[in-house]
């Protein structure tokens, strides 16, 4: 199936059309330049890249001068028929390509393509464009490159991040994980580290999904990338691009994406928030706390914990936070609404709103029906919940935070559901939305409490077009949502949960070191600060603490603890872990906060050996192995232990080059 691709590089669109590839060797050469037409395809290259298109269905494959490469569509993939190819005028490299895209039954689809190179860059762009009023339901444009080595693996952000091998077919048309912090993908050779990443450049109305193909030899999973319409048309051209990697892996391609988001505006650090909201310095190295009990924030204090977040406090306890030095904050939502006739249609929540006048319209004028209806115990009766549209949100939040501040003088906000629900439409015309201007509604929300109000903001899971705006991200560290957690994990009031074998798809998607990898903070590690769901917290099963607090620290993230009934007997027995796991966890995290995340290495091929590296000289070392493991001449690691080194932790007070084991 053909595919394309666009980028904007120094002010100029390029485009590249994607279809299955597969990776190998390349040998011989031709002098990069000019675009040329032979044997009915069309070839395009610079002094890093040579690309050569199909002229009869526009498939392609991509020849890594460096590395002697070559991705290659796989054949009989590609759904467009060409109808005319023009090469792009002088000095561009690349061709424009006039096709009809296959929809089965339905009339083909006309669409343009172009597909280019810049001058000794190593991305392949596309555009997908035709008239705006065209119709369809889903574009599988590009087609999925074909990645088939031992050591292959697809690269997916989900929340922080996670590798599948290709040879995992069970994901084949499946959602990757389900839920994409930042709008790429990627694949690699662990072996090698060649490898690519594509970058949704309009990344609004697109997914991923696995697909099966045919590899060398075998059947291999890979990406494949869909387009929805605005609003059941086309309406705008689709652009993204492809990145190819001669070494490197993924932490070239996740390196790749930060310097895309620098162009966008995305990566604002921690630094320059400070600069702007001297409170943010509160929040790096800080813990995320949940309690209901005063008593908690005094006996954090007796520890000796420095910086911590408090939620779940009002009025005069806020501000004895706050003169505690801690951040004191409140945890809210906007995104759910009862009808009257329903038994909680007038909790707080629910205020503010009119219903179904704030409810997001689905197209065909229905109320859009939310995630969590409301059982009645007594009667059984189920009510539904309904999706308030995010500009009724805004209205009520901007209503309601004057007089909530005067009573209670927080200092940071929560703002549940706003980086973790899908981008919606709403066809109400009092507050219509596309999925473009549902995620800028949703980016006012977090500038209001940020900007306008000078507060630390923070969010469920995470995606990156909040980070401007937004301080903190509950869920980014948990990899297993929602696809992979078990219902126990949402039980609110939490209880504490022992070893069950139910568990094991949980743990193998949240905890299996060979798997996670912090994509999400190699780019935004210095931006923004990340944790666990609240019913994912970091003891909420003891017996998995220590590989959390490892896993915490390899990424440089924030622990959260919640204090609650049915935890608080833990809190009370085991005060020492708490305070070792602030120790550990949050020291590490102040050392190295306000500098970007440069390298991260896997030193086994097991993963189970790990080091993230930082800009100011600092790095630490984690093994995860039930054994010790030998890191270098020298130097060996107990098990479950991490090592720190550098002048900048040493200069923080950290024990560096001394292994700590975490139990």
């Amino acid at each position: 199936m053909k595919r394309l691709m666009n980028i904007e590089l120094g002010g100029v669109w390029a485009a590249v059309c994607l279809g299955l590839v597969s990776c190998v060797p390349f040998k011989g050469g031709r002098q990069a330049g000019a675009t040329q037409s032979s044997d009915g395809s069309w070839v395009f290259e610079n002094g890093t890249l040579r690309v050569t298109v199909d002229g009869t269905n526009a498939s392609w494959t991509v020849a890594d001068k460096r590395c002697d490469r070559v991705w290659s569509q796989a054949a009989g993939v590609s759904n467009a028929a060409v109808k005319a190819v023009r090469a792009l005028p002088y000095p561009q490299l690349g061709v424009e390509a006039d096709i009809a895209y296959l929809q089965g039954t339905n009339a083909p689809l006309p669409l343009t393509v172009r597909l280019s190179l810049a001058p000794e860059a190593s991305d392949v762009a596309c555009e997908i464009s035709g008239g705006f009023a065209v119709v369809f339901n889903e574009l599988l444009l590009p087609s999925p490159f074909v990645l088939d080595e031992p050591e292959g693996v697809l690269v997916i952000p989900q929340n922080a991040g996670l590798l599948f091998r290709v040879d995992e077919l069970a994901w084949d048309g499946k959602t990757l994980g389900g839920f994409m912090s930042m709008p790429w993908f990627g694949a690699a050779d662990l072996a090698s580290g060649q490898g690519y990443v594509c970058i949704f450049s309009t990344p609004d109305d697109v997914s991923i999904r696995g697909r099966k193909v045919k590899g060398a030899e075998r059947e291999v999973l890979s990406v494949q990338p869909w387009f929805q319409p605005q609003k059941g048309t086309l309406g705008y051209p689709r652009r993204l691009f492809y990145h190819f990697a001669d070494r490197g892996g993924y932490v070239v391609l996740a390196k790749r994406y930060r310097a895309y988001a620098k162009t966008q505006g995305l990566v604002k650090t921690l630094a320059e928030k400070r600069k702007e909201r001297p409170s943010i310095d509160q929040l790096v190295g800080a813990v995320n706390i949940y309690s209901d009990r005063f008593q908690n924030v005094e006996d954090v204090k007796k520890l000796g914990i420095e910086r911590a977040m408090f939620s779940g406090f009002s009025k005069g306890d806020v501000q004895k936070i706050n003169e505690l030095g801690y951040l004191s904050s409140r945890y809210d939502i906007y995104s759910d609404l009862y009808a009257p006739d329903s038994p909680v249609g007038k909790i707080e929540r629910c205020q503010g709103f009119t219903f179904p006048q704030d409810v997001i319209k689905k197209a065909d004028g229905s109320n859009h029906v939310g995630w969590c209806p409301h059982t009645d115990k007594k009667t059984g009766i189920t009510y539904p919940s309904y999706v308030i549209c995010w500009t009724c949100g805004l209205r009520t939040l901007r209503e309601k935070m004057p007089k909530r501040l005067a009573e209670s003088s927080y200092t940071a906000y929560f703002l549940d559901c706003v980086t973790a629900t899908a981008l919606y439409e709403c066809y109400d015309p009092a507050h219509p939305l596309t999925r473009t201007t549902d995620r800028e509604t949703r980016v006012k929300q977090f500038d209001y409490l940020t900007r306008e109000l000078g507060l630390v903001a923070g969010s469920e899971q995470g995606r990156d077009w909040a980070v401007p705006v937004a301080d903190y991200f509950e869920g980014v560290m948990s990899t297993t949502s929602f696809f992979a957690n078990p219902k126990e994990i949402h039980a609110i009031p939490f209880e504490t949960l022992s070893p069950d074998p139910a568990f094991a798809r949980y743990e193998e998607y949240g905890f299996n070191p060979w798997r996670r990898v912090p994509l999400f903070q190699l780019v935004y590690g210095d931006c923004c600060e990340t944790t666990w769901r609240w019913g994912d917290n970091s003891h909420r099963m003891p017996h998995l603490w220590w590989k959390k607090d490892l896993l915490a620290m390899v990424h440089a993230a924030m622990p959260t603890w919640v204090l609650w009934k049915p935890q608080q007997e833990l809190f009370n027995n085991q005060m020492a872990r708490f305070k070792a796991c602030y120790d550990n966890v949050c020291r590490w995290r102040r050392a190295v906060g306000y500098s970007e995340m440069v390298n991260h290495e896997r030193l086994t091929r097991d993963g189970l050996v790990q080091r993230s590296t930082f800009a100011n000289g600092a790095s630490i070392t984690v093994n995860f192995s039930d054994e010790q493991r030998t890191v270098r001449a020298g130097v060996a690691l107990p098990p479950h232990s991490y090592l720190i080194e550098g002048a900048a932790a040493k200069k923080a007070g950290l024990a560096v080059g001394v292994p700590v084991c975490v139990d």
